[in-house]
């Protein structure tokens, strides 16, 4: 908790073209939407109030699978049918509190080649990769 996650989400939307304002805490909603130019939305969940009922199977996240950017806050809390979607490009955030003032981001992609990656992003019209 207090880590950056909903910080972070605002810095995403903005970088994709969104007013990071309209960024809160999704944590009593379980998701909010977000929309961006086109048909490009930005879906932002919160489970941690869903510890125990999250089990196997989310069907607001699975009926936007490739439809939507999903960021999910408290990911961990999903059955392990979400560990590897072949469908999905998956990078996961986990972040640390140094202290007061200082926060860590660790960064993995399950696609190590980052090349599913770049493919979802052109097809979304992201430019992330040069070239």
């Amino acid at each position: 908790l207090g880590v950056g996650k909903t910080r972070f989400v605002q810095g995403l939307f903005s970088g994709l073209g969104g007013d990071p304002g309209e960024i809160v805490s999704p944590t009593f909603a379980l998701m909010n939407a977000h929309y961006l130019s086109g048909r490009l939305r930005l879906l932002h969940y919160d489970l941690y109030r869903l510890q125990a009922a999250a089990g196997e199977r989310v069907p607001e996240i699975d009926d936007e699978l490739g439809e939507a950017v999903q960021v999910v806050e408290w990911a961990q809390y999903l059955g392990p049918r979400y560990h590897e979607l072949p469908d999905a490009v998956t990078v996961i955030l986990e972040f640390a509190a140094a202290d007061d003032e200082q926060r860590s981001i660790s960064i993995y992609c399950r696609d190590k080649t980052a090349t599913r990656l770049e493919r979802e992003m052109r097809r979304l019209g992201l430019a992330a990769f040069p070239g």
